[in-house]
């Protein structure tokens, strides 16, 4: 029986019961820090510890490059573990076995697919053995001395050979007692339309693809001669999906902490860089490159270089990694982009040039940045109007798909350089773009070029870039003023000055009274303020209800909602547990931020803090109420009559 989920509770606890400082100690040099450790961080290089270590609130957190995490994210990101593997893990280490949801723990029998595996291991030695088995004189021999190809190279990387005929494979496995149906479901067989079954692969180099634990579970067919295609991958199959795997992942596991990795595009051009010592390469099976993918190779290192052939093909494969590299790049983090000269690849530029001259190429290797903005403006006249006009249409929708973060806001700041727009106009266009579903691609700009000025989904008409800006911004703030005394939510910068009073019928309605500030650090905005809280006290979150009338527009508020709606659900939940939930994520690096920071309201003044940010936030999202009930025609008199009742009772109650 398959095992089910491991249940939220379990997942929980196992955090909670690791000693998180004897887990780290033992990969990382740590010292005592008052009730913290700290050491150096095992994510970066630096020569000043900032990485800190908190054995009671369970996570670890570093002040350099933001790297953050509970005890699972530990092992999953410095050692390289699944998600089940780290909890599993875990649970030997307590001594304890995880029960599934399906009320089983795993039993000490195989696993489903390990008859899958042990296939692919008897078809990877068949083709190994054939390869070693051929005279020096034959074709396919000759072939890889030609390319260069050391007999190390070979056996590091399980290369062997398909031999021609149509049952050699076949007869191989029925000998090893595997049957066709298991064959055929990892594609080492394949079935004819008259029902007969044979050899997939015949006649062709054969290249092991692996898994991050060294497991073979597909492989790469590339053919002598001119047939097509001239590659051939194993279909999907249960232990194979082209967009988890990579050409090479198991061997650049086995070289360690890395500074970067390379990213391309053929089995050839990988074998030929851990060959000349440059261990950091891995390929993407010829398909587009994914969002598994990028966090893979972002679990191995922090900065990512994409390698990719200087044609068109190459360009469209970078392109299409920059699309999704931008949801998911972290501050820390680094994606750089490389092109060769037209026609040339990895394998033929270091046979060429040499290792040296590849090196000094991946030095001048393209910004994420640059290379995006670059890609953008090819064909476009940055001095007119118009040029720059179409060039926010291409950008904003892509911008807008990155998380909040420092790389956000330094692109942002050089698309406003680049349009002659300020920076807050764009984050005003951007909040109001719809959902993402027609991106720009460079390689549609010419058939694009005569609609470039109509509007399309997720972008703008031309002329509403380069509107007049005064009266707009003017026109905003007139329209928008209980939004506006609302956008500062620094618990010092809150001007208390009191609302205007009503008019007409509602005249007589008491002026309301924002709430007092509450005495938080003068760079505290309240929604840190209320995390901080919820971090320090997660009980807050079941002993104090929230009422809101709408969602109220605050930074960070859809953060501090799932942080507080979770501690409701689960009050004992530790500041580790939460940025478990959101890692890898900006979410669950801003949690540790917070988490991380000394905190010197004593603890007896919880609860009071709490309940006025708690108000504050409520008396917000009721003031913004009323601003889209007054904005709507005709304006819904009950509805509004009610909201300022609620406005009067709830200032009469404080």
């Amino acid at each position: 029986m398959v095992a089910g989920r491991i249940p939220e509770i379990v997942i929980q606890d196992l955090i909670s019961r690791t000693d998180l400082g004897t887990l780290i100690g033992e990969s990382v040099a740590l010292k005592r820090s008052g009730q913290n450790y700290s050491g150096l961080c095992p994510f970066h290089e630096e020569k000043t510890p900032s990485f800190t270590v908190s054995p009671i609130k369970n996570f670890y957190y570093c002040f350099g490059c933001s790297a953050s995490g509970n005890a699972v994210n530990f092992l999953m990101d410095y050692h390289h573990m699944s998600f089940v593997a780290a909890c599993e893990n875990l649970a030997t280490r307590l001594g304890i076995a995880i029960q599934y949801e399906d009320g089983q723990a795993p039993k000490k029998q195989k696993k489903p697919d390990e008859h899958l595996l042990h296939a692919s291991k008897v078809a990877q030695d068949f083709f190994r053995n054939t390869l070693k088995a051929l005279p020096e004189h034959h074709p396919v021999k000759k072939y890889l001395h030609k390319r260069t190809i050391t007999e190390q190279s070979q056996e590091s990387f399980g290369i062997g050979f398909a031999p021609p005929g149509w049952e050699n494979l076949k007869n191989h496995l029925a000998q090893n007692n595997i049957s066709e149906r298991t064959a055929l479901e990892i594609g080492l067989l394949t079935q004819g339309k008259n029902g007969k079954v044979y050899d997939r692969f015949r006649a062709r180099i054969m290249f092991p693809i692996r898994d991050i634990k060294g497991n073979t579970i597909a492989f790469g067919g590339r053919v002598m001669n001119d047939e097509q295609p001239k590659y051939l991958n194993s279909p999907e199959s249960p232990i194979f999906q082209k967009r988890h795997a990579l050409f090479g992942l198991s061997e650049v596991v086995k070289a360690g902490k890395l500074d970067k990795v390379l990213v391309t595009e053929g089995y050839l051009d990988v074998i030929r860089m851990h060959q000349v010592g440059l261990p950091y390469a891995l390929a993407a099976l010829g398909t587009a490159t994914s969002d598994s993918h990028i966090k893979t190779m972002f679990r191995l290192s922090d900065h990512i270089v994409a390698c990719f052939d200087g044609d068109n093909a190459g360009a469209k494969a970078a392109w299409r990694l920059l699309e999704h590299g931008m949801g998911i790049i972290q501050s820390h983090q680094k994606i750089e982009f490389l092109f060769l000269p037209q026609g040339q690849d990895p394998d033929s530029f270091i046979a060429e040039h040499g290792k040296n001259a590849f090196l000094a190429e991946e030095k001048n290797a393209q910004g994420l940045s640059e290379f995006f903005i670059a890609k953008l403006t090819e064909d476009l006249q940055m001095h007119q109007m118009d040029d720059r006009a179409k060039f926010l249409k291409r950008a904003l929708p892509i911008v807008n798909t990155i998380e909040k973060s420092m790389l956000k806001d330094l692109l942002i700041q050089k698309l406003s350089e680049i349009s002659q727009l300020p920076v807050d106009r764009l984050e005003t266009m951007m909040q109001s773009l719809g959902p993402q579903g027609n991106y720009y691609s460079p390689q549609q700009s010419q058939q694009n070029q005569s609609h470039q000025g109509q509007h399309q989904q997720g972008g703008y008409e031309q002329q509403d870039y380069y509107s007049n800006q005064q009266n707009s911004q003017h026109n905003w703030q007139q329209n928008n003023n209980w939004q506006q005394d609302n956008r500062n939510n620094n618990y010092q910068g809150r001007q208390n000055q009191p609302y205007q009073k009503g008019k007409g019928k509602y005249k007589n309605y008491k002026n309301y009274q924002k709430p007092a500030p509450v005495a938080l650090p003068r760079s505290q905005t309240l929604i840190d303020a209320m995390l901080r809280l919820l971090l320090q006290q997660p009980e807050l979150a079941r002993t104090n209800q929230m009422q809101l009338e709408t969602s109220p527009h605050i930074t960070g508020f859809d953060l501090f909602q799932a942080t507080y709606e979770q501690l409701r659900e689960n009050p004992d939940a530790s500041p580790g547990y939460l940025m478990g939930l959101w890692h890898n994520e900006p979410k669950g690096e801003h949690i540790a931020r917070l988490a991380a920071e000394e905190f010197l309201i004593p603890q007896n003044s919880f609860d009071i803090e709490f309940t006025d940010g708690l108000y504050q936030i409520e008396s917000i999202a009721l003031n913004q109420a009323l601003t889209e009930v007054a904005k709507t025609k005709p304006i819904d008199k009950e509805k509004l009559r009610i909201l300022l009742e609620k406005k009067q009772i709830r200032e009469q109650q404080k």
